[in-house]
C-alpha cells in the first residue's frame, strides 16, 4: 500500500455505497487522519493525555452537514481529501421491525416456503 516506515493508518476493505465517504474513499485507501486527528494501526486517535479512543468517536462529533477532512494514502501518494456534506451512513436495511403500526402477520407461506421482512436479524 506504499506506507513508510513511520506511517500510521487503517487499511479501507469496503465503502458503503450510501456513506458520505464514498464519493472520496476508495477500497484499498490507507486512512491516514480524519480531521487532522492521526490514526494509528489499531483504528484509535488521542483523546486525553495517554488516553485514546477508537477513532469512531471523531467521526461521532460530526453533525448533519458539516465538512469533514481525510488524509489518506492511495497508491503510494498521500491526499487531503474533504467531505463536504458529512451525514451517517443511510440503512438499506431496517435494523429492526419493532415497534410499527402494521397490523398484519409479519410473514407469507406460500408452498411450505417462509417470506419475511428483511432485517439486520436475517441477514
Amino acid at each position: 500500500y506504499g506506507m513508510g516506515l513511520k506511517q500510521k493508518g487503517l487499511l479501507v476493505g469496503q465503502v458503503a455505497p450510501t456513506a458520505a465517504a464514498a464519493k472520496v474513499l476508495q477500497e484499498g485507501d490507507v486512512l491516514l487522519a480524519f480531521d487532522n486527528e492521526p490514526i494509528a494501526n489499531d483504528g484509535t486517535v488521542l483523546f486525553r493525555k495517554h488516553e485514546r479512543v477508537a477513532f469512531s468517536w471523531v467521526i461521532a462529533q460530526k453533525f448533519y452537514n458539516d465538512s469533514a477532512e481525510l488524509t489518506i494514502l492511495r497508491n503510494g501518494e498521500e491526499l487531503k481529501l474533504k467531505i463536504d456534506k458529512f451525514h451517517p451512513e443511510a440503512s438499506l436495511v431496517p435494523v429492526h421491525l419493532f415497534g410499527r403500526s402494521y397490523e398484519g402477520p409479519s410473514y407469507l407461506i406460500v408452498a411450505g416456503l417462509v417470506f419475511t421482512s428483511l432485517s439486520v436479524p436475517f441477514l
